[in-house]
């Protein structure tokens, strides 16, 4: 079995957090009338924003190690 290295690990980690922010995004754009859920949807996409920037600093910060 092949074993990745962290770095290798948190790559598509990290463009998955962003893919769930965009779409986090995309269904805020929809919401018509709950201004509430529209702005909770925001802040949970900007969280995974913020984690994936995490690992991407991680992982260089190992790059360069």
């Amino acid at each position: 079995m092949l074993a990745l290295s962290d770095d290798q690990q948190q790559q598509p980690c990290a463009a998955l957090y962003r893919h769930s922010a965009r779409t986090l995004r995309q269904l805020a754009a929809e919401v018509r009338f709950d201004f509430c859920r529209r702005e909770q949807l925001l802040a949970l996409a900007d969280g995974f924003d913020r984690y994936a920037e995490r690992l991407e600093a991680s992982s260089l910060k190992h790059a360069a190690d």
